[in-house]
C-alpha cells in the first residue's frame, strides 16, 4: 500500500509540474529573474506569473516553476545570454550545445579578453553537423603552415576529439600538406565504433530472436551491435553469445566495471531497500498548500523526489541487464529531529535484505545501521559525507573534501615531476598537511609583508621535469602573482598548476581562463568531466521519462542505486566488492576504504586538467 502511495505522489509531482509544460529551477547563489529568464528563453513575466512570490525577491534553494518553450513557438536564429558569476566560455557553449569557436565568433573581443559578470553574449544557433545528418558530406583538409589540430577543429565547427576519432593515425606534430578528414558523411558516421572502447555485457540469443529484435530489447542500434559483433552482420543463431554494449544502460568504461558486470550471478533473487524521506503524512495533512506550492518552496521534497527519480532510472537499467532483484521503497519519514525508521525495520524484515540505501540524514541512517549490524546487511548512506558514529556495516556513498585532497595527493606521487607549493603563511595545517604526505615538495619564500617572493618560485623551478606547483592561496594578488610567474616560466620549463580543494579565487574575473589553461590547471573534482557522451546518453533517456533534464541529485540517485544493484548481484557479498573493485557511474566513483572504527567511507574522486582547446580532460 505504502509503496503505491509513494508511487502516486511521484506521478502528481510529474503529471503536475510536466504535463502543463514546465519545468523547475532551483535558484543558485546570486541569480536574478531575468537571468534565470534568459536561460530558459522566456520572459521575466512568465516566472512572476508562475511564481506571484518572486516578485518580493528570490534566494538561493528557492525551486521555481519555469514554463517550457512549446514545440510551435519559432526559434531565432541566434539568443542572448548574461553571464552569471563564475560561469566560463567553456560551460556557456557546453551549455547551449555549440562549438567554442561559435560563440567567439559571435561575441567579438571575448577570446582575448574573457568575459565578466553581467556581459551579455550573443549565443548563436546551433550548426547542425552531426555525424546523422544527411546534409553533411565528406570533406578533407589539407594542413598549413603553424596550423594545429585545434584551431583545425574550431575552423570547421568540431570538437578536438571528433576530429582525433575521425583521423586516429593523426600524428601529435602536424606535418605540412597532410591530409585530414574534418566532416563525415552519414553512410560513413553509422560504421564508426570502436569497439576497444566499449564496455559489453553478454547475451545468449533465443529462439526466433533477430539482430533487430535484440538491438530493439537493449535500445541500441542495429549498425552499433554490428560493428561490435561482425560476426551477425549475416544473422544470429539460437544459442550464439554476442556483446551488448553497456552503454545500453547508461555506464561507462571502466575496466572494475566491466568486471562486475560480466560477473553478475542472478541464480538468487536479491533484495534491496530504499528508505526515501517522501513524508507522505506531512503532505496529506496539509489542507493549506497545494502539492504545487509545495514543490515551489520545500527544496527538502524537491531533493527527495529528484532522487527517487534517478534511483527508478538506475532500477529500469538493472532490468534491461536482466538482474534478478526485489526492491521495495519505503517512506522514512525523517527529519533532522526523528523519523520511522525502527518501524520500518520491524515490519519490512529489513535483517533478511541484501542492503538498504537511506536514509539521508546521517543520525537516521546510523540509527538503521545500528539496527541491521547483527544481521551484517549493508546500509548506504547516500547524501551525508560525514558520519558521527561508526558501524561496521555501514558505508558513506559521498566523499569528503578530505577525500579530494588525498586523491590530489596520490596523484602527484604516482608523478615523476618536482613538487613545489605556494602556500599562503596563514594556511599552517594545509602547509603541514602537503609536508606529511609529500616528503620531496619544496615551499616557497615570502616577503615581510605575506607576498610572494617570485624570485624563490623561479629558483625551485627543474628542467627537463614536470613542475607540478601546488597553490593554496586565496588573496587575488599571491594567486596572481605565482600564475603570471609560472606563465612567464613557460618557455623554458614545463609546469602544472594544482590545487588539492575547490579555491574560490580562481573564478574571478581577474583571472582568465586562458591562464589557467596554458597552465594545464589540475584538479581534484568529486564528479568527472563526461569526455566519451556518457551524461548525455544518460540525459536523454532521464529527459525521455521525466520531461526535465536531471539534476545533480536524480544523478547522484541512479549512480548510488545502479552501483548497488550491480554489486549485490554478484557471487561474493557485498563488502567484498567493496574491497575488490573501484567503480565509476554517469558521474560518480565509488571507491570506498575501511575506516579505522568500522565501516567504509567513499574515497572516489576524478583528478581534472583543463586542456588548450577549453575543454577539461583526465591528465595525459
Amino acid at each position: 500500500m505504502l509503496n503505491r502511495v509513494i508511487y502516486l505522489v511521484f506521478f502528481v509531482f510529474t503529471t503536475t509540474v510536466f504535463a502543463q509544460s514546465f519545468t523547475k529551477h532551483i535558484v543558485a547563489k546570486g541569480e536574478t529573474v531575468k537571468q534565470i529568464a534568459q536561460k530558459y528563453n522566456v520572459t521575466p513575466f512568465d516566472i512572476y506569473r508562475e511564481n506571484p512570490d518572486a516578485k518580493n525577491g528570490i534566494a538561493q534553494d528557492l525551486v521555481l516553476l519555469i514554463p517550457i518553450a512549446t514545440k510551435n513557438e519559432k526559434k531565432s536564429d541566434s539568443r542572448i545570454h548574461e553571464v552569471i558569476q563564475k560561469e566560463t566560455v567553456y560551460g556557456i557553449a557546453k551549455h547551449y550545445e555549440i562549438a567554442v569557436g561559435e560563440l567567439y565568433k559571435s561575441n567579438p573581443g571575448i577570446e582575448t579578453n574573457g568575459i565578466k559578470t553581467g556581459q551579455i553574449l550573443v549565443i548563436p544557433k546551433p550548426k547542425i553537423n552531426n555525424l546523422g545528418n544527411n546534409s553533411v558530406t565528406t570533406k578533407y583538409h589539407e594542413v598549413l603552415a603553424k596550423e594545429t589540430k585545434f584551431s583545425i577543429a574550431k575552423q570547421y565547427g568540431i570538437t578536438l576529439e571528433q576530429l582525433n576519432n575521425w583521423n586516429p593515425t593523426i600524428p601529435e606534430n602536424l606535418p605540412l600538406g597532410y591530409k585530414l578528414l574534418v566532416s563525415k558523411d552519414s553512410k560513413s558516421a553509422t560504421l564508426e565504433v570502436n569497439p576497444a572502447r566499449i564496455t559489453f555485457v553478454l547475451h545468449e540469443v533465443k529462439a526466433k530472436e533477430t539482430v533487430f529484435s535484440v538491438a530493439k530489447s537493449y535500445g541500441v542500434k542495429q549498425d552499433e551491435l554490428i560493428a561490435l559483433n561482425p560476426e551477425i552482420k549475416e544473422g544470429i543463431q539460437e544459442g550464439q553469445k554476442i556483446k551488448i554494449p553497456s552503454s545500453s544502460v547508461y555506464i561507462n568504461d571502466t575496466k572494475a566495471k566491466s568486471d562486475l558486470l560480466q560477473s553478475i550471478k542472478n541464480k538468487e533473487k536479491k533484495k534491496v531497500a530504499l528508505l526515501l524521506p517522501f513524508n507522505i503524512a506531512k503532505i496529506e495533512k496539509d489542507s493549506v498548500n497545494t502539492l504545487a506550492d509545495r514543490l515551489k518552496k520545500d527544496s527538502f521534497l524537491n531533493m527527495t523526489l529528484d532522487f527517487y527519480a534517478g534511483a527508478l532510472q538506475a532500477i529500469d537499467s538493472a532490468k534491461t541487464l536482466g538482474l534478478n532483484l526485489d526492491i521495495s521503497i519505503l517512506d522514512s519519514e525523517e527529519s533532522k529531529s526523528g523519523s520511522n525508521v525502527e518501524v520500518l525495520v520491524k515490519q519490512n524484515n529489513l535483517q533478511n535484505f541484501n542492503a538498504v540505501i537511506g536514509p539521508f540524514y546521517q543520525t537516521q541512517v546510523e540509527k538503521v545501521a545500528a539496527l541491521l549490524e547483527s544481521s551484517d546487511v549493508p546500509v548506504i548512506s547516500p547524501l551525508s559525507k560525514e558520519n558521527a558514529k561508526s558501524f561496521a556495516n555501514m558505508f558513506v556513498a559521498s566523499p569528503s573534501v578530505d577525500a579530494l585532497r588525498l586523491g590530489m595527493v596520490r596523484f602527484l606521487k604516482q608523478q615523476k615531476g618536482a613538487l613545489i607549493a605556494v602556500v599562503d603563511s596563514k594556511k599552517i595545517a594545509t602547509r603541514q598537511f602537503l609536508k606529511t604526505q609529500l616528503e620531496a615538495i619544496q615551499f616557497t619564500e615570502f616577503d615581510d609583508k605575506n607576498n610572494l617572493n617570485t624570485e624563490s618560485l623561479k629558483s625551485l623551478l627543474i628542467k627537463d621535469k614536470i613542475n607540478y606547483v601546488v597553490l593554496a592561496a586565496e588573496k587575488t594578488g599571491m594567486v596572481l602573482a605565482t600564475i603570471n610567474t609560472l606563465i612567464a616560466s613557460l618557455n623554458d620549463y614545463q609546469i602544472r598548476l594544482v590545487i588539492i580543494e575547490p579555491n574560490p579565487t580562481l573564478d574571478f574575473e581577474e583571472i582568465p581562463l586562458t591562464k589557467l589553461t596554458k597552465l594545464k590547471l589540475t584538479f581534484p573534482s568529486f564528479t568527472k568531466y563526461d569526455n566519451l557522451g556518457q551524461y548525455k546518453k544518460f540525459e536523454i533517456a532521464f529527459k525521455e521519462k521525466n520531461k526535465i533534464a536531471p539534476s545533480q541529485y536524480a544523478i547522484k540517485g541512479f549512480d548510488i542505486t545502479f552501483d548497488t544493484l550491480i554489486r549485490v548481484s554478484q557471487e561474493v557479498n557485498f563488502e567484498e566488492t567493496i574491497k575488490k573493485s573501484t567503480t565509476e557511474q554517469v558521474e560518480n566513483k565509488f571507491e570506498y576504504t575501511k575506516e579505522p572504527n568500522g565501516g567504509y567511507k567513499n574515497m572516489g574522486v576524478f583528478i581534472q586538467q583543463y586542456t588548450n582547446d577549453l575543454t577539461i580532460s583526465e591528465p595525459q
